[in-house]
């Protein structure tokens, strides 16, 4: 079981570095096959959680011809557009929902379940685009519906994420989180219970940010909003936060870098970047990786949502360069036993520092070859070290008076400060 300590996460009395990966559209589009041979890579990659929308996600790839075709409730029209019939969940797919989790079991993996994902929900940005075939939910079922899902999957001991994507509008909206948060804390109160928010926000209605076990934010896909991996995580903490914050969506690898052009992809360093910032700059519980091809579930000939250039086939995002990029955060983190990182100094030109207090150790992350200063470090440093997180070759660069001298590298590293 997973319980909250101070800034960071336990389980079984040990410290847990939360590394998820983004499957949103794993129970409507993928084969059990297909499913499994998933797990066991990004098991075999260091991951220990995956994050999943329980209903269809809105923008989700389409599956492949003979495939079956998973819904979560009993549809009124199947044939012009997929409008649900709320009052009845469909009892074919919660069975294959939990034959699913039950193969998760198998592999030690932890899941955090998003409940309302937003287009679900009135006023939402996504409600606003897509207009009439967003298939609003109604209040009226959202109790039956959550009542279910946490009765049935508690024995799966899930992290529950109340909201998807959400902006968090005016309106009824609140009344959907708040119900959905009550019933869950009714049937499975050990649960961790968190909201997934939408990309560059940190605003969430205050009655709910307090009910909530940890703050999970997304620095997201936008070209110009990068800076948000850190800047959110700090301006929490500036004003108080004190539980464990997890950036739950950086930038996708192979995503096109949301801008008027869309011409652009973030690639493996880009997420490095931003996985890494999230961490120094207060995010230290954890991180959530995503490939542009998983999220979605594509399959090669499928068709995709508009608006988006193409993703991978999920069998070459599987293997994309950044997922192991960000699997060495949690290997580093656990390794040095670096739970209770804390941001000590205002961010400089491409360079983040965070120590951790129990531990005598700290980090800085350099975005490209510079002198770095570590006069914000409190104790005696003795030894500083360079990984190049590219090739992971370490090396050990001068430093005098608390300034170490640049590595002359091609790309970002850390310093390992002891």
């Amino acid at each position: 079981m997973i319980t909250v300590t101070q800034t960071h996460f336990e389980k079984d009395g040990k410290p847990f570095f939360y590394l998820a990966d983004t499957c949103w559209s794993a129970f409507t589009n993928i084969s059990l096959a297909d499913w499994r041979y998933y797990l066991k890579n990004r098991k075999k990659q260091g991951y220990n959680t995956i994050q999943i929308n329980v209903l269809r996600q809105w923008d989700a790839s389409t599956t492949p011809l003979g495939q079956k075709v998973w819904e979560p409730f009993k549809l009124l029209d199947s044939k012009k557009k997929r409008i649900y019939d709320y009052q009845h969940l469909d009892p074919a797919y919660l069975d294959h929902v939990e034959e699913m989790l039950t193969i998760m079991q198998e592999y030690e993996l932890q899941p955090a379940l998003v409940l309302l994902w937003c287009n679900y929900i009135p006023n939402t940005w996504v409600h606003e685009m897509v207009g009439s075939n967003n298939n609003l939910m109604p209040l009226k079922a959202v109790t039956n519906y959550v009542d279910t899902i946490t009765k049935r999957f508690k024995k799966y001991q899930p992290i529950y994420y109340l909201s998807g994507d959400t902006d968090f509008p005016d309106g009824p909206a609140i009344e959907y989180y708040l119900t959905a948060e009550k019933i869950i804390r009714q049937n499975d109160p050990t649960a961790l219970v968190s909201a997934h928010i939408a990309g560059e926000k940190l605003d969430i209605y205050p009655q709910l940010l307090e009910k909530l076990d940890f703050f999970a934010y997304q620095s997201g896909h936008g070209k110009t909003g990068q800076a948000t991996s850190y800047t959110i995580p700090q301006a929490m903490r500036q004003q108080g936060y004190i539980k464990p914050i997890v950036n739950a969506e950086v930038c996708y690898e192979f995503m096109p870098q949301f801008s008027p052009t869309m011409a652009e992809r973030f690639s493996a360093q880009d997420v490095r970047r931003s996985s890494w910032q999230s961490i120094l700059g207060g995010a230290s519980a954890g991180i959530t990786y995503g490939a542009h091809g998983i999220w979605s579930w594509h399959n090669g000939g499928e068709t995709f949502p508009p608006g988006y250039p193409y993703p991978a086939d999920w069998h070459e995002a599987l293997n994309f360069t950044g997922a192991m990029d960000v699997s060495y955060i949690k290997s580093l983190v656990t390794e040095y036993g670096l739970v209770d990182l804390e941001n000590v100094a205002t961010p400089t030109a491409g360079v983040l520092l965070a120590e951790a207090k129990s531990r005598s150790k700290a980090l800085a992350y350099v975005v490209s070859s510079r002198d770095v200063d570590l006069t914000a470090v409190s104790f005696d440093i003795k030894q500083v070290k360079a990984i190049d997180l590219n090739t992971k070759n370490i090396y050990y660069p001068n430093f005098k008076e608390r300034k170490v001298e640049s590595c002359d590298l091609a790309g970002d590293y850390l310093l390992v400060i002891e």
